[in-house]
């Protein structure tokens, strides 16, 4: 049991470095897909349920990127590639702390 949780909490933090650099690369058009696959104001727990699980598993990139909107967009693409190589660093950090406890 305990595998599978250190393999799902990686493979999420692998999803989001992905989405994360494709909205590196492309942006805007990345940004536009994920409002387009989550619901805004969101009436049933389906929906709501679905938010969620799409926020855990695309959401950090969106957030971030979302928040560098105000920049000019080479500041704004070099700093989320900042963002992106602090990602890959916890990722490998993580990665190398389950390895380290024998997972």
């Amino acid at each position: 049991m305990k595998e599978f949780l250190v393999y799902t909490g990686v493979s999420i933090l692998a999803t989001q470095l992905v989405f994360g650099s494709i909205i590196l690369l492309i942006g805007s058009h990345m940004m536009n897909f994920y409002e387009k696959i989550t619901f805004h104001k969101p009436d049933g727990i389906g929906k709501k349920l679905y938010n969620i699980i799409i926020a855990i598993l695309f959401g950090a990139g969106y957030f971030l990127y979302d928040k560098l909107y105000k920049f000019h967009w080479i500041l704004r693409k070099s700093l989320f590639a900042a963002v992106i190589l602090i990602f890959v660093m916890i990722h490998a950090i993580l990665v190398q702390f389950f390895e380290g406890m024998g997972y």
